[in-house]
């Protein structure tokens, strides 16, 4: 736990930072990203999106917004306990194994591409992927992953708004 709150305040420190929270709300854990996203929003996170399974409809924003850093919030699978956590660029995240649930209508890569067009620029992308337990019709995250979300609501809140001493309460085995 200590690795992924060193490695995203890392990625965050000193930086413009946009949070875009990604899943389909209806499909169980693949809402994940979303409802990490509307959490953040809830605690008056500023910099953060919630694209849902729609990032094309919020691509204009992102490059309004000239970040340097994107931290992209969505389901994998990469046969991990549910719940677990993994951070790392888009690459790195393929090469450990795991894939995005790809129930989003543009393909993240192709969402970069687009970025880099419109901004004149590429930013610095992250994934921040949280395992799945189960997609199927429910609009409920599972317990392990809904855990897990929180947890990395209350990491993000804090990280973002310049706190350095964030320490989360974490039961053995979670993330």
């Amino acid at each position: 736990m200590s690795k992924l709150i060193d490695d995203l305040r890392e990625a965050i420190e000193g930086r413009d930072v946009l949070i875009v929270g990604l899943g389909n709300r209806i499909r169980g854990d693949d809402g994940v990203g979303a409802y990490v996203a509307e959490e953040l929003l809830k605690r008056g996170v500023d910099n953060v999106l919630n694209a849902e399974n729609a990032v094309e409809n919020v691509l204009s924003i992102i490059a309004m917004k000239k970040p340097d850093v994107i931290i992209l919030i969505d389901a994998i699978d990469g046969e991990l306990e549910p719940g677990n956590v993994i951070f790392g660029t888009l690459e790195g995240i393929s090469d450990k194994g795991c894939r995005l649930i790809t129930t989003h209508n543009m393909p993240l890569t192709l969402m970069m591409e687009i970025l880099k067009e419109l901004m004149g620029k590429m930013p610095r992308v992250y994934i921040l992927g949280i395992q799945i337990e189960r997609i199927d019709v429910r609009d409920e995250l599972s317990p392990r992953v809904k855990e897990s979300a929180d947890i990395i609501v209350g990491i993000l809140q804090h990280l973002l708004s310049g706190s350095q001493s964030y320490k989360p309460s974490i039961k053995p085995g979670s993330i």
